[in-house]
């Protein structure tokens, strides 16, 4: 046997015995709206919250809204730039499966947008959620994930950002320089948090 088999039989050997893991007890959500925590995480982070009562009035102001700018629309399929052209657009529009309001977070798969790039290429992302899908906290969001079903998942919160150098703040560094989240549904307000 050498060295590293001799010390690697000694761990074994020498192993504790396996201790169940405690089950982590859920607390409370603070005694705020999942709605009202939704905006006030996203809006802490960059990001701008926006309501309307159905999907085909935020459909509706993502047409009138991006006349004139290069949009790449993953939920309707239609795009005013090449899909191979290496100009980057003004707008990507993606509908979302959940939100989570603990973190003003979006969870969107490939089923939702076709090349995991379309995300982070672009001056604004806007995501549209159902106001139901929009779940307290990530203990939630992961009950609902099924990685078996999709090839890739991803949350995102917020504009991309970083401040490591010189600890000034840079917006649209790694991807998107603006969020939106559009919420959709008949029990939403209309109104805008901008």
């Amino acid at each position: 046997m050498n060295s590293r088999e001799t010390i690697l039989q000694s761990v074994r050997d020498h192993k504790p015995a396996p201790v169940a893991l405690p089950t982590r007890a859920r607390t409370a959500p603070p005694p705020m709206d999942v709605l009202d925590r939704f905006v006030f995480h996203l809006d802490g982070i960059g990001g701008v919250t926006r309501f309307f009562e159905s999907r085909q009035a935020a459909l509706e102001t993502l047409k009138q809204s991006s006349s004139g700018l290069m949009l790449r629309d993953l939920i309707q399929g239609e795009s005013t730039i090449q899909e191979d052209s290496v100009t980057e657009p003004d707008v990507t529009a993606v509908e979302a499966r959940f939100a989570v309001a603990e973190n003003g977070a979006v969870y969107i798969t490939d089923q939702e947008v076709g090349h995991r790039q379309f995300l982070f290429l672009g001056r604004k992302l806007i995501a549209l959620v159902p106001q139901d899908a929009l779940v307290p906290d990530m203990h939630e969001a992961y009950d609902r994930i099924k990685l078996s079903s999709v090839g890739f998942g991803i949350f995102i919160a917020g504009s991309s950002a970083t401040a490591d150098i010189a600890q000034i703040l840079v917006r649209g560094a790694h991807g998107p320089a603006e969020m939106e989240v559009w919420f959709y549904g008949q029990q939403s307000k209309v109104m805008s948090a901008e």
